[in-house]
């Protein structure tokens, strides 16, 4: 079988309705990866059972970017470039070719479908037993995309069971809500991040490196951080340290208003000399007697005011870099 023959065409022609292809087409696999985030494995041995294929929502493959289910037969090891980088389905068209053959040789499809029962090497599944759907763990992508793409009602599979986990669930949404926060935060001040520091205008102002914070919120915006943070304890000091960066911010956000609207109130004032020296004057009141770390906030909310107002920073004591 070549697969340069339209799938399609030869998916009709052995009986598979044009309705369920144009289905696949539209049907794309679960992110089962973020479903492990909240499951767990009881170790227990592996069941042998038919396993409905409508129950089965993804592969341990990804094909292409937005690969449907009847796109990964139909890419299969298609190769596409994307900011000049190369990108090749995982998919192996030799494997999907051999199902295809294995179809072929069968007398009708009935026939094909019962052998997916009866003949076939199993393939392996992951059950999900709260969301009660079935992924390829690693053997058996190939035949399970062809299972689905032909309507096949059953096929034989070695199944383990995952467990949901309440206690990761709840861990995963606090994650998120903390990360949210932090994300309204930097909005609030107009602040930018990547791995090492918190940026104003494109100058570093904030490190936070204590515990990989950053690495670590990086690593849950991409709903990823359980690749790095595995035990209870680990994740409540990285909960812990983000809520605490995310306050410390909050205070910069508050003291940043203050000297904002004390500005503000100066407009009255039509000499420019004046009113900078009652801002520095100001400011000095507002550090006076202050602890260390509160004179590092006020000192950078003052230097964040300088910048937005485009003023001198060597005629102020001000602190352009902290780290927290």
């Amino acid at each position: 079988m070549n697969l340069k023959k339209d799938l399609e065409t030869l998916l009709n022609e052995n009986g598979v309705p044009e309705q369920h292809i144009s289905k696949l087409k539209r049907q794309y696999q679960y992110d089962i990866f973020v479903l492990d985030k909240y499951y767990e494995s009881k170790k227990i041995e592996k069941v042998i059972q038919s396993v409905p294929v409508n129950k089965i929502k993804a592969t341990s493959r990804q094909g292409l970017p937005n690969d449907s289910w009847f796109d990964l037969a139909q890419n299969a090891s298609k190769v596409i470039y994307k900011d000049n980088c190369e990108i090749r389905s995982n998919i192996d068209a030799s494997k999907v070719e051999e199902a295809l053959d294995y179809l072929l040789s069968a007398e009708n499809l009935s026939v094909y479908h019962q052998s997916l029962v009866d003949d076939i090497q199993e393939v392996d599944l992951n059950y999900y037993d709260k969301d009660d759907i079935y992924a390829v763990e690693s053997d058996g992508n190939h035949r399970t995309i062809l299972a689905k793409l032909t309507n096949a009602p059953f096929i034989k599979a070695r199944v383990s069971t995952l467990n949901f986990s309440q206690e990761k669930y709840e861990r995963g949404l606090k994650i998120k809500d903390s990360v949210k926060e932090f994300d309204v935060v930097l909005d609030k001040l107009n602040l930018t991040s990547d791995c090492d520091n918190i940026y104003y205008h494109g100058k570093p102002v904030i490190g936070a490196f204590v515990n990989g914070l950053f690495k670590y919120y990086f690593k849950c915006k991409e709903d990823n951080v359980s690749s790095l943070l595995s035990s209870e304890d680990e994740i409540k000091a990285f909960l812990n340290r983000l809520i605490e960066v995310t306050n410390y911010l909050y205070q910069i956000y508050n003291i940043k208003e203050r000297y904002q609207h004390f500005y503000t109130c100066m407009n009255w004032l039509n000499i420019w000399k004046a009113k900078k020296f009652i801002l520095y004057l100001y400011h000095s009141i507002k550090c006076f007697n202050k602890n260390s770390l509160n004179l590092k906030f006020n000192k950078l909310a003052f230097s964040m005011i300088l910048e937005d107002l485009k003023l001198d920073y060597s005629l102020f004591d001000t602190d352009e870099y902290i780290v927290l």
